[in-house]
């Protein structure tokens, strides 16, 4: 009882410094979110914003809040594995796939390709499945552990319906959100197999073209090396 209470204080805490300054939340999946924290009920969700746009999370999917001072995380950090299970592909150790060196959105790679747990996310995530495998730039693989890196359609219902759409590595424990895609209306199965479709078209294709071309940003490159 004594760890709940004290943790719920250091939440707090956390929350009235966020307000002033980015956070990094990183999410049970691994992917991590960088935005201003707005709000925070330990037994329900946060609000941040990212990127100008204030999105909500669900405290059971986050494993880690941490303060950003100057784009590096500082060393206090709050653990919250314990609010809740585990919704999400988790993924304990970190074996590089095949001994793996250099950049993981390579061609050729594994990609782990997953949604929201509910309709809407499982709809978007296998119109994305289907269209990468038509493609095959890259290779779309059924397990986390056997991926260099994993592609998430997110879906909120708060305030605004959004999907966000992200790229992560647990191997490298980064993540970079290609798109937030913001439309009223979204509560329709169907409906998220054009939004995936334009998601892919107008963010995964040019992303796979600037590989190819070798003119992928530095940004990108940092974050999905493993050296």
């Amino acid at each position: 009882m004594k760890k709940i209470i004290l943790l719920f204080f250091l939440i707090i805490a956390v929350a009235i410094t966020a307000q002033c300054q980015q956070s990094l939340i990183t999410l049970k999946n691994g992917t991590q979110l960088k935005g201003v924290i707005k709000t925070i009920n330990p037994a329900d969700a946060l609000t941040m914003v990212i990127a100008g746009v204030e999105t909500s999370v669900k405290m059971s999917e986050v494993s880690l809040i941490e303060p950003v001072e100057n784009d590096s995380v500082m060393e206090n950090q709050i653990h919250i594995d314990s609010l809740a299970e585990n919704t999400h592909p988790n993924v304990t150790e970190k074996p590089l796939p095949d001994d793996f060196k250099g950049f993981l959105l390579e061609k050729g790679n594994n990609v782990y390709v997953w949604g929201e747990d509910n309709i809407y996310g499982r709809t978007g995530a296998n119109e994305l499945k289907r269209l990468l495998k038509e493609k095959g730039f890259w290779n779309v693989v059924n397990s986390l552990r056997d991926a260099h890196f994993s592609i998430n359609y997110g879906v909120k219902f708060k305030h605004r319906d959004q999907v966000i759409l992200s790229i992560s590595s647990w191997l490298t424990n980064e993540a970079e959100i290609l798109d937030i895609f913001s439309e009223n209306g979204m509560e329709k199965s169907e409906k998220h197999i054009i939004i995936a479709r334009d998601l892919f078209k107008d963010y995964i294709m040019p992303l796979q073209e600037r590989i190819t071309n070798g003119v992928v940003s530095k940004k990108i490159k940092k974050k999905f090396c493993v050296r």
